[in-house]
């Protein structure tokens, strides 16, 4: 007579694998000792890591991607005021856009984290105003000229030194038609 087994057919090769992995599990924390021939067999060759793994990011690295300096405004903490050092690029900008007046630019103000998105908005409102009262003040028109304060909301995460604080705070002139 045969026996009957109320298990289903597949349920054995189901149950290895488990039994296995169960095994394994509970030698994760028990050292292994080996003897010198196993050793020597299980030894890898020696490999450079350097070669094989990134450098990791040290911590003055900064998660900005490199800022053409040409095309930004800088500002200082908290101020909305043009740094007198910045008004010879504005010249540039000013006078690239008299001479192809289908060209346009738009302002885009951007802040480090610090602040409220409230009040990290409302300077940076107030820093793209600042930059297009000067390019206005420097015959450029209107209709060129496009405002697009951000804040702090397309900060990048991980900025958290003083260092990479500076370069948030600034104003971005990106060019189109």
């Amino acid at each position: 007579m045969k026996h009957a087994s109320k298990r289903a057919p597949g349920c054995v090769f189901l149950s290895i694998p488990l039994f296995l992995l169960l095994q394994l599990a509970g030698c994760a924390n028990t050292p292994l000792a080996l003897t010198g021939r196993q050793e020597a067999r299980s030894a890898p060759a020696a490999v450079d890591v350097r070669r094989v793994l990134p450098e990791p990011p040290t911590m003055t690295e900064s998660p900005l991607p490199i800022l053409a300096d040409e095309d930004n405004i800088f500002f200082a903490f908290g101020e909305a005021r043009i740094e007198p050092d910045e008004l010879p690029k504005l010249s540039v900008h000013a006078a690239r856009l008299k001479a192809d007046p289908k060209l346009a630019v738009i302002l885009i103000g951007h802040t480090d984290d610090l602040g409220s998105p409230a009040y990290n908005l409302a300077i940076a409102q107030q820093r793209v105003d600042a930059v297009f009262e000067v390019l206005r003040g420097q015959g450029v028109g209107r209709n060129q000229l496009r405002r697009y304060p951000v804040g702090s909301e397309k900060a990048p995460a991980g900025c958290r030194q003083e260092a990479c604080r500076i370069k948030l705070r600034r104003v971005e002139l990106a060019y189109g038609r």
